[in-house]
């Protein structure tokens, strides 16, 4: 299974039509898009996949209405917090409710056609967004490992983005089923309407600089998934202290 980000070319991007099923947007663009959320609607399923454009540093979301692209839009910008990091400063994305960004991708102007077509002309990288975690102490004592550890750690990773590939989360499944995949969950909070929402990842993994494909967070209602959400919809600030304590066990 891939685990880089899927980067496709401007002219690809711009081709994509209305109507297109994902499966025919993967054949296309030949790779399959970055999951961000799947939503379950009284009218069918919503999911959001993300595609990064191979120029400059970029992404687009493109949203699938009952398996048929509906739009494709610009990521809505993300509030950011400046905090003190090892003698410098760090800017942390704040996610806030993760269902008031799907609404606002649900909203966001649909840019299939001329519109995407002028805004994937060429244009200089945005400035970059630092959230450096917990990755150094980590980093450093994988370089003291030896090859057959190197490739042991490579063998269960693999395995952890296999277990938490949230494509294989589909709307309707009983919480029982779900966990008899992703395990027991790290935060299980209450929300309003009768829903809960569980984080389920690996902490250990997840400071290996690939949090994005180490964490998830499902939303249920009456014990049956109505909300899968993933990379930029998991609201990371939840899981970093999880990350910080298990930081300090290690450097111990």
């Amino acid at each position: 299974m891939a685990t880089e980000s899927p980067n496709v070319s401007p002219v690809a991007l711009a081709s994509l039509q209305h109507g297109l099923t994902q499966q025919q947007v993967g054949v296309q663009l030949k790779a399959r898009g970055d999951h961000e959320f799947t939503a379950a609607f009284s009218n069918g399923v919503t999911r959001c996949v993300s595609y990064y454009r191979n120029d400059v540093y970029g992404h687009y979301y493109l949203v699938f209405t009952n398996d048929c692209l509906a739009r494709i839009c610009q990521p809505p910008p993300f509030e950011m917090r400046r905090e003190p990091y090892e003698g410098t400063w760090a800017n942390y994305r704040v996610l806030g409710d993760p269902e008031a960004r799907l609404t606002a991708v649900l909203r966001a102007e649909d840019m299939i056609g001329a519109d995407l077509a002028a805004a994937l002309k060429p244009q200089a990288p945005p400035k970059n967004s630092v959230d450096p975690g917990l990755t150094a102490a980590f980093l450093l004592s994988q370089g003291l490992a030896s090859p057959a550890s190197k490739a042991e750690r490579e063998r269960k990773f693999l395995a952890l983005v296999n277990q938490y590939d949230p494509y294989r989360i589909a709307p309707g499944s009983a919480l029982t089923s779900v966990e008899r995949q992703l395990g027991k969950p790290h935060i299980t909070e209450s929300l309003e309407d009768g829903r809960e929402v569980r984080y389920y990842g690996n902490i250990e993994f997840g400071l290996n600089a690939r949090r994005e494909l180490m964490w998830l967070s499902v939303v249920y209602k009456d014990g049956k998934v109505v909300r899968v959400f993933s990379r930029d919809f998991v609201d990371y600030d939840k899981i970093r202290p999880l990350e910080q304590r298990t930081s300090r066990k290690t450097n111990r």
